[in-house]
């Protein structure tokens, strides 16, 4: 993605279930705005590209903003309330601590099927 802010890292999980993990990795204060237009061009990317991926109807697709200083009430309920959409499905952002494990992560995830 040449000239346009991105996520930090993409994650290809096929172990029990296709997971695509888009990972923002944010270190000082979260800025709701940046946040939000880094996984918007993050998502345009993939679904311009998903033939790499072998299409994304088998995918599910896991956003995470992983934070180390914390996020402001109204940052928080920003980004919790927007979501983001690729190939006509809406997805949440996940937001967790720097110091939380991927793992617990997918805990949590399969406890809301």
């Amino acid at each position: 993605m040449p000239n346009k802010k991105a996520c930090d890292c993409i994650i290809l999980h096929d172990v029990e279930s296709p997971h695509i993990v888009i990972v923002e990795l944010k270190r000082g204060l979260v800025h709701p705005s940046e946040v939000k237009e880094k996984f918007t061009n993050t998502l345009d990317w993939l679904s311009k590209t998903k033939e790499r991926f072998r299409g994304l109807a088998g995918y599910r697709i896991v956003l995470v903003l992983s934070h180390g200083r914390g996020i402001s009430k109204s940052g928080n309920a920003a980004l919790c309330e927007h979501r983001f959409k690729i190939e006509g499905k809406k997805h949440s952002l996940q937001i967790m601590s720097c110091n939380t494990q991927l793992a617990s992560l997918y805990e949590r995830m399969a406890l809301r099927k």
